[in-house]
């Protein structure tokens, strides 16, 4: 009997206490109206130039709900300021150039990707209210034309398709010398690599225990800047451009404070077996349980858009975004695209 007045008085609760509720009674209604709006400005500064105030997500962009981006961009905006903001509050950031800092590159990613969900959420929007397709239709846009709109919006519902603006890290130049770019083919989505846009995932064999990994497994979100050696068919001679290479990154890893940079080595088909014994010793010293097979389980050269006779150097930022890509000799620029960012070892 209890129990039943507990259900009673729960349905009470639900239907306003007087019984079931009437089929045409409308307890609460509003018109809701889309706002599209971008603040000017994320990083708010005093007259001294430091960044005092903050904001992200709603407080600085709203739009409609149409493509269900509201907490997708919020948390990005967030993930993208947290490991810069933490490198500025440890004092880990380089000198501010004449450009910007690492932590006013939070504004410059970010707004511009504001803008970019507002544009394609003004169109998307009036698509849903629009007769799409047919003679009714006040914007012209077809029921193909609208597909393909959808279809852009899953980039920033995965989040894959986002795609940040050349600034101090993100790097897209070429070398003044006319070098070669390391990557061939411009399908970014697909995974060919390109400075402002996230690794994509592969699969591969370590070649410590035989174990298949995720690339995503050595890119846990721990503030720390990666160095995606993907070496070339030369490995096994101790003085080609691979082994060079190697030696140069192990170099380079300890000018920078403890834990902040760390090595992934991935190795394509080569003309004989790999051992310990006949590849640099700063491999099994610094990256022992980082060293792949990058073509066993997927070709992670083809994936990435690289000649496994040339190779490269690929620095991933803490946000899983590639920095900058470089020839696999060119260590200097990768030391370059660091020392803009992030202060050297005390």
């Amino acid at each position: 009997m209890a129990f039943m007045h507990i259900l009673d008085g729960l349905f009470g609760c639900w239907t306003g206490g007087g019984g079931p509720k009437r089929a045409d009674a409308i307890d609460w209604w509003a018109a809701y109206q889309i706002g599209q709006r971008v603040c000017p400005e994320f990083i708010v500064k005093d007259s001294g130039g430091i960044g005092r105030v903050i904001i992200v997500g709603d407080a600085c962009h709203t739009h409609s709900p149409k493509a269900g981006q509201g907490m997708n961009v919020s948390m990005m905006d967030s993930y993208n300021l947290a490991w810069k903001l933490a490198y500025h509050v440890n004092g880990l950031t380089a000198t501010a150039s004449d450009k910007a800092s690492l932590l006013d590159t939070y504004h410059i990613e970010r707004h511009a990707n504001a803008q970019h969900l507002i544009d394609f959420d003004r169109k998307f929007s009036s698509g849903f209210s629009d007769k799409v397709g047919t003679a009714e239709s006040k914007s012209g846009i077809s029921h193909a034309e609208f597909v393909n709109m959808f279809n852009t919006g899953c980039g920033f519902t995965s989040g894959c398709g986002v795609e940040y603006v050349e600034n101090l890290a993100v790097d897209r130049s070429l070398p003044a010398d006319g070098s070669r770019n390391p990557v061939s083919g411009d399908d970014f989505l697909s995974g060919i690599l390109r400075p402002g846009w996230r690794l994509l995932n592969i699969k591969m064999k370590r070649f410590a225990d035989g174990c298949h990994r995720d690339i995503q497994d050595d890119l846990a979100s721990t503030g720390r800047f990666r160095v995606l050696s993907l070496l070339s068919s030369d490995l096994l001679d101790l003085n080609g451009v691979s082994a060079t290479a190697l030696n140069s990154i192990a170099a380079l890893v300890p000018q920078y404070p403890p834990s902040l940079l760390e090595q992934i080595i991935i190795y394509p088909r080569l003309p004989g077996e790999v051992t310990w014994d006949n590849i640099p010793s700063c491999v099994k010293e610094q990256a022992e349980m980082t060293f792949y097979n990058g073509h066993d389980l997927d070709d992670a050269y083809q994936i990435y858009g690289i000649d496994p006779t040339h190779g490269a150097l690929v620095v991933i930022r803490p946000d899983g975004y590639v920095g900058i890509i470089a020839e696999l000799g060119d260590t200097s620029r990768v030391e370059g695209y660091l020392s803009r960012l992030v202060t050297r070892a005390r």
